[in-house]
């Protein structure tokens, strides 16, 4: 069992200290996305987090507020120009980045419902436009901001097998554990790293 002790033994307090953390994909506190920020805050970075739309930030703005973020706004990838407006606030206010966790994922409802046989063409790729592109997109505009080196996570598909609706269509398309494993072998060079 793991102590207070323990723990601050294995993990030093304030270890990311200095370290700006950007996290795409707080739904609420039971999101994967809002446990990666806790301990990232808990650690010592400094936080910008994002909610989809007006209907979700009621349930992220306490939370970004707890985590005491310093950037805090929307990011909707399916809408043009947010990616971008997300990174270039980041860039005014901290100038560089060193974390992003990329914790979000999409498909219609209709195309969860079938077998891969019976998923649209346009729903399969809204799908992989929103879990895994988007990852891609985020990471082109976070390497630059990353001169010292930085760590890039994206959620794969073993994420949804808790969640049945989800992984019927999820691990249709593992190439969402395709894009992080292609980005961390071109990463090294670059000098940050991806992770799925």
């Amino acid at each position: 069992m793991i102590t207070t002790e323990t723990k601050d033994a294995i993990i030093p307090h304030q270890v990311l200290k200095g370290k700006q953390a950007l996290v795409v994909g707080i739904a609420n506190e039971h999101s994967i996305a809002y446990g990666c920020a806790r301990a990232f805050h808990e650690l010592g970075a400094e936080l910008a987090v994002t909610y989809l739309n007006d209907k979700a930030k009621p349930y992220v703005e306490p939370l970004a507020q707890e985590l005491e973020a310093q950037v805090f706004m929307p990011l909707n990838v399916s809408t043009a120009g947010e990616v971008e407006a997300v990174f270039e606030r980041i860039k005014q206010h901290w100038g560089a980045i060193d974390i992003l966790v990329h914790s979000i994922a999409f498909a219609p409802k209709k195309d969860l419902e079938g077998g891969l046989l019976e998923c649209s063409a346009e729903g399969f790729a809204q799908a992989m436009d929103i879990s895994t592109h988007s990852f891609i997109r985020m990471a082109r505009l976070a390497a630059p901001m990353m001169p010292e080196g930085g760590c890039m996570f994206a959620m794969t598909y073993y994420g949804a097998l808790a969640t049945p609706y989800a992984s019927e269509l999820l691990e249709k398309h593992s190439i969402s554990m395709v894009a992080p494993t292609s980005l961390s072998k071109q990463s090294i060079d670059a000098g940050f790293h991806a992770m799925a």
